[in-house]
């Protein structure tokens, strides 16, 4: 169970550290998809 355990929170920190990146290029498509309707 205890490998059990170290697996989850590898995979965790996994998802944590893809989300970030994903999340900030999200927010630039976003940015640039709203400058590009009002400007």
């Amino acid at each position: 169970m205890k490998i059990f355990q170290s697996i989850q929170g590898f995979v965790e920190d996994c998802i944590v550290f893809l989300t970030i990146p994903l999340f900030i290029a999200w927010c630039f498509v976003v940015g640039y998809l709203l400058s590009g309707l009002f400007f």
